[in-house]
């Protein structure tokens, strides 16, 4: 079930029937971070502040025991719709300012780069985009296919090593994102 009421977009789970809105989501050093609304007063504002403590709370973790966050290989989106025009829209970065800050491992504080909901990161080896948009994942299985398949016609090996060869390599890489994706038929042939 889903309503919109003020700023937020809210689900009702199936089994619990708890009541919930899915706002801002990061992805620090092979940790994600989420954090929702608590209330549906609460504005993009509030997430975004619970964000910036949870954020800084996870950092002071690494920091104790003797780690850092790399903000450059750190980022953030915040998640949130309006309804425009008849339809559900993702607010852009104009509509919905905001910041995310974090220490590095010399202690400077650096501002987290932000991503549009559209721009997909790897996550865990896929390449995901949390508007569920899959060209950039295709695009990479695509990328590797060509190149093993030039590699191996450059090659001189055998039928059955060619054989073996993909079995062992390229077919690993196609293989293990695809639980993760949701890539067409079509997608999946021109792999």
């Amino acid at each position: 079930m889903l309503r919109h009421e003020g700023y937020g977009v809210y689900f009702r789970t199936a089994i619990t029937g708890t009541t919930i809105s899915f706002v801002g989501y990061a992805f620090v050093d092979d940790t994600d971070l989420c954090v929702t609304t608590v209330s549906p007063d609460d504005t993009l504002g509030d997430v975004a502040h619970r964000m910036q403590q949870a954020l800084d709370l996870w950092e002071g973790g690494i920091r104790a025991t003797g780690g850092a966050i790399v903000p450059e290989k750190s980022h953030w989106y915040l998640i949130n719709f309006i309804w425009r025009l008849g339809n559900w829209k993702y607010v852009t970065e104009a509509e919905a300012p905001a910041q995310l800050r974090v220490r590095d491992c010399d202690g400077k504080v650096e501002v987290l780069e932000r991503l549009s909901v559209s721009e997909a990161r790897r996550t865990l080896g896929v390449k995901l985009a949390p508007d569920g948009n899959e060209q950039a994942q295709f695009k990479k299985l695509l990328d590797a296919a060509y190149k093993w398949n030039d590699q191996l016609r450059s090659g001189h090996l055998p039928r059955h090593l060619a054989w073996e060869s993909m079995k062992t390599t390229i077919l690993r890489t196609l293989q293990y994102p695809l639980p993760a994706t949701t890539l067409t038929e079509t997608q999946c042939d021109a792999i």
